[in-house]
């Protein structure tokens, strides 16, 4: 049960960490098309 729990927080980092990187990167290109 632990190590399920482990491996479900690892992969939820991994993807919340993708998911910031992205919207950061989208954040971006949205301020350069603006400007």
């Amino acid at each position: 049960m632990a190590f399920g729990f482990a491996q479900a927080f690892k992969t939820f980092g991994r993807l919340a960490l993708a998911g910031a990187i992205g919207a950061s990167l989208a954040a971006g290109d949205v301020g350069a098309e603006q400007k």
